[in-house]
């Protein structure tokens, strides 16, 4: 990573973090305006909360679009960076890649079966399948983050993983998705987050606190402030990575859903990080095959 992208991401993250804490003092001043708003000798204090209301939305406005035009530095970066092969092993040049339209055609079809049958159907065509749970399009942190997964796709694939990426917005925004980060692995809709549940996956209910602050915080990145509620049908998937090996979780990392983090927008687990896990098992089935090997050559010598 240059140090540009650093700093940026580093301005990106801070900005970000503020909005998310005032958009909690933002809530809680709300609260304190409807339980005065009727009393007829606290006219003055509302109007002066309403006010203090106005300024703070603007502050927080004011730091999403400073957060957002970081965020962007640092996807215009990374696509400057692409890599100009899929990685899948076997691939002809200038000829389109089989096992691309392979992947792509398994992820459409995800809506078409159960989880549990969708897993079925693709873990035997992969040594390794990561799956990347990401929170949506408002999301500056899920952008950057894909991108860098991305970074990863041909070490990746040449180790004999497949990646897929998984949201609970409707399918829209998963293609507005894939077209902002130009990612080489396909994006997923899951409104009803049905693998979120299927590897327990933290879920944020959509009458909980965390989800009116981060409905504030994607409002506010719209270009509104109301509360937000059509883009997640049944709430926000936490930020994970599940790593599987024939349908079997071989890993599993969930961001903590807290404030200090933005509810899961930062803390996530590296790419770098996902690379060396599928190497360490690439390696040692490798080890323990070639063992079995030698093994079966000795007792046939014996």
């Amino acid at each position: 990573m240059s140090c540009d992208v650093a700093n940026a991401k580093d301005e990106f993250q801070r900005h970000i973090l503020m909005a998310y804490d005032n958009v909690d003092k933002l809530l809680r001043l709300e609260e304190k305006v409807d339980k005065i708003k009727m009393m007829p000798d606290k006219v003055d204090e509302a109007k002066n909360l309403r006010l203090e209301h106005i300024s703070l939305q603007r502050t927080i406005d004011e730091q999403i679009k400073n957060g957002l035009m970081k965020r962007n530095v640092i996807i215009d970066e990374y696509k400057r960076r692409k890599n100009n092969t899929c990685g899948h092993i076997g691939k002809t040049p200038n000829v389109e890649c089989a096992k691309c339209s392979e992947t792509k055609l398994s992820a459409e079809l995800f809506s078409s079966k159960e989880p549990k049958k969708w897993i079925s159907s693709i873990t035997p065509k992969n040594e390794f399948t990561i799956l990347i749970f990401y929170r949506g399009t408002w999301c500056g942190n899920c952008a950057i983050y894909l991108r860098e997964v991305d970074h990863c796709l041909v070490q990746l694939r040449q180790l004999g993983a497949e990646v897929y990426a998984i949201c609970s917005q409707s399918q829209v925004y998963v293609d507005e998705m894939k077209e902002d980060t130009k990612v080489g692995f396909e994006l997923i809709s899951d409104p009803k987050n049905a693998l979120g549940k299927k590897f327990d996956i933290k879920i944020t209910n959509k009458n909980g606190n965390s989800f009116k602050v981060m409905s504030r915080i994607i409002k506010s990145a719209l270009g509104g402030t109301d509360n937000y509620d059509p883009h997640h049908e049944d709430g926000i998937v936490q930020p994970a990575v599940v790593i599987l090996k024939d349908e079997e979780v071989m890993y599993k990392w969930v961001t903590p859903a807290s404030i200090n983090v933005g509810y899961g927008m930062f803390e996530r687990m590296t790419p770098s990080s996902i690379v060396d896990i599928i190497r360490f098992h690439s390696v040692n089935e490798v080890s323990s095959n070639i063992c079995k090997t030698l093994n079966m050559r000795k007792q046939s010598i014996e």
